[in-house]
């Protein structure tokens, strides 16, 4: 009776090894018919598979995870699938921000071609309507503006405004003065070494009959103004005519008229004496002597 009862022990525990091992063998041969195919892992236990993808129920390129690493393949969505697969972009290197200029100021300013000094304001006179301004930046990157105009009689401001780079911007003042044009048309006439006195702008002068060159000269009040002189210097018996016509700066004309009176020649003849007693166009003399002795002929 003991040898039965020890006889279906036996095989109790037998039919229960082998059931284990059935089991066992089963679950190890669904899990390789899923998972186990060629290829290596990566650090989180998968891989992308290469290689008789549709044997082990996979889509080629398709990522997956082997052992129980991270997730089931079949609860990953396509898109993590595809962006797992993605190779990765090279990290960029960002370049360090150059900050731009403020740099506002002016290297040179030139009016007319000539320099003026840099300052917040410059000055600059003359007689002209408009004037020519050219100014130089520091900077390459700065930019600037000139806002010219016409002149009007006294003093005008003319802006330059700088750009800098950032857009930053500072205006400097130049101002230019402008004179009014002189309208000075007052001569002095030097004849023989004595001066010429006219009245209404004539004069008369006797000269000796041994006068054969007349020594002559000329200067206008206003060194702006221009002289021409009509009429030969070459002297005859009587009568001898020469105008000098003076141009003011503002374009104002006035004529001088000058009668040289040669005597003949007759015992001893003197210096005659100068006529009219009116100074009217004379009033400074000597002021300025920019016309030298006219040349004897």
């Amino acid at each position: 009776m003991r040898k039965e009862v020890n006889r279906r022990s036996f095989v109790a525990r037998k039919m229960v090894a082998v059931f284990l091992m059935v089991m066992s063998l089963t679950i190890w041969g669904t899990s390789e018919t899923v998972w186990a195919h060629p290829g290596r892992t990566d650090a989180n236990g998968g891989h992308t598979c290469r290689t008789n993808c549709e044997k082990w129920g996979l889509q080629y390129g398709e990522y997956h995870y082997h052992n129980g690493g991270g997730a089931r393949n079949n609860d990953v969505p396509a898109s993590n699938n595809a962006n797992q697969n993605t190779p990765r972009q090279p990290a960029t290197v960002s370049q360090p921000v150059v900050p731009k200029s403020s740099d506002t100021s002016l290297k040179s300013v030139t009016v007319n071609d000539e320099a003026v000094g840099v300052a917040d304001e410059m000055y600059y006179t003359t007689f002209d309507e408009r004037v020519n301004v050219v100014a130089e930046v520091n900077n390459g990157k700065a930019s600037y503006e000139i806002k010219n105009k016409s002149l009007t009689i006294g003093e005008n401001t003319i802006g330059i405004v700088v750009k800098a780079e950032d857009g930053s911007t500072r205006e400097y003042n130049l101002i230019v003065k402008r004179e009014k044009l002189s309208d000075n048309t007052n001569l002095e006439v030097v004849v023989q070494g004595k001066t010429v006195e006219f009245s209404n702008g004539e004069a008369r002068v006797e000269l000796d009959a041994e006068t054969e060159e007349l020594d002559y000269e000329y200067h206008p009040e206003d060194e702006k103004a221009k002289v021409r002189v009509d009429g030969s210097p070459k002297l005859e018996v009587g009568d001898n005519l020469m105008k000098f016509v003076v141009t003011a700066q503002d374009g104002t004309e006035k004529v001088y008229t000058l009668t040289l009176h040669k005597q003949a020649k007759q015992g001893d003849g003197t210096m005659g004496t100068v006529l009219g007693a009116g100074v009217a166009g004379c009033a400074v003399y000597g002021v300025y002597k920019r016309s030298a002795k006219k040349p004897k002929k």
